[in-house]
């Protein structure tokens, strides 16, 4: 009983963790500090897998690409497109 409230324990802190972390991304990218919300998306994306947070992520990315098209940056977007899949 007592394993599975560690447990439990340990996935809530991560929960938040992660929370955080894509908290920090969605700041750095409106403060314009794009580079470092990127790495945090990929980071939340790549090492953390299956977790909401991944997907918020993978959202962003998302649109953060299509944004990077309606720029007329479609380099970066595609770079964006090819890494998601």
């Amino acid at each position: 009983m007592q394993a599975e409230t560690a447990i439990d324990v340990d996935s809530s802190v991560n929960g938040k963790l992660l929370d955080r972390l894509l908290g920090m991304a969605h700041r750095y990218r409106i403060e314009g500090n794009l580079r470092q919300a990127m790495e945090l998306y990929w980071a939340l994306l790549e090492n953390h897998p299956g977790t909401v947070q991944a997907q918020s992520a993978r959202v962003s990315l998302l649109d953060q690409a299509e944004a990077y098209e309606r720029a007329g940056t479609s380099r970066s977007a595609r770079a964006v497109y090819e890494r998601l899949l």
